[in-house]
C-alpha cells in the first residue's frame, strides 16, 4: 500500500493563515498597516476566531504581523537597522545550510538548482518579476531544504516571509534580474566544483545586492 496517499485536508485556521500570509507577502496591505479582523471576515468569509488564530501564528512564526493589545494588529514595518539585521541573518543561516545540505545531500542539491536555473533562463527572457522572485526563493531554499536539518528550517521561516514581503514591494530592472541569475549559476558552478566555501564568500555579496540604497528608500517610502 505505499503507492497509496492520503491528503489530510486543511484546518480552516491553516487555509486563513495562508490567505492571510499571501496577502501580505504580494502586498494587498502596507507595510504598517492596521488589519482589520471585521474586514477580513467580510472579505474571506469566516468568522473571526480562525482570523484571530492565523494573526497569533503569522506574529509568532513568521514575524509578519504584530499584535499589540488594545490597539490592533499591523503588518510588520522595516527600518533601515531591519534591513541590516535580515540581511546578516540570511547570510548566516544560508551559509550553514549549505554546508549542511552539500554534506548530507549533494547531488540532490546539484540537480535541483540546475533545474530551476533552466526555467530561470526563460523568466529572464520573459522579464517576468513576479516568476523570477518566486524561482529565486526556490533557489535559496534548497540549501535550507537539504540541510535537513530542523532548527535550520525553523530559523528560516522566522525571516523568510518578511524578506519576501519586502522583495515583493520593490521593483527589480531586467539587468538585475540577469545579474542575479548569473550569480546563481556561478554558485551552481562552484558546487559542481566542490567548492562550497567559495560559494559560503560568494552569498555574502549575492543576497546583499538587492537592498541598495534606493531599495532602502523606496521601503522606507512604503513603510
Amino acid at each position: 500500500f505505499s503507492h497509496i496517499s492520503i491528503e489530510i485536508p486543511k484546518s480552516i485556521t491553516q487555509v486563513i493563515k495562508e490567505k492571510i500570509r499571501e496577502m501580505i507577502i504580494h502586498g494587498d496591505f502596507d507595510l504598517g498597516q492596521a488589519i482589520s479582523e471585521n474586514e477580513l471576515s467580510n472579505i474571506l468569509m469566516v468568522s473571526k476566531t480562525p482570523i484571530r488564530e492565523a494573526f497569533i501564528w503569522l506574529s509568532y512564526n513568521e514575524n509578519l504581523v504584530n499584535i499589540i493589545p488594545r490597539s490592533g494588529t499591523f503588518v510588520f514595518s522595516v527600518t533601515d537597522e531591519d534591513i541590516n539585521d535580515l540581511i546578516k541573518m540570511r547570510v548566516i543561516l544560508e551559509q550553514g545550510a549549505i554546508r549542511e545540505a552539500m554534506e548530507k545531500n549533494a547531488n540532490n542539491v546539484i540537480v535541483e538548482l540546475s533545474n530551476i536555473l533552466s526555467k530561470s533562463a526563460k523568466i529572464n527572457a520573459e522579464r517576468d518579476t513576479q516568476a523570477y522572485l518566486k524561482l529565486d526563493h526556490d533557489f535559496h531554499y534548497v540549501f535550507v531544504k537539504y540541510a535537513d536539518n530542523k532548527y535550520i528550517s525553523q530559523a528560516h521561516l522566522l525571516i523568510s516571509a518578511r524578506l519576501l514581503a519586502i522583495r515583493y514591494r520593490l521593483d527589480f530592472t531586467a539587468e538585475y534580474i540577469t545579474s542575479s541569475n548569473r550569480g546563481h549559476a556561478t554558485i551552481l558552478d562552484m558546487l559542481k566544483n566542490n567548492n562550497v566555501e567559495g560559494v559560503c564568500n560568494f552569498i555574502t555579496h549575492h543576497i546583499g545586492s538587492g537592498f541598495t540604497e534606493r531599495a532602502r528608500k523606496l521601503l522606507a517610502l512604503k513603510a
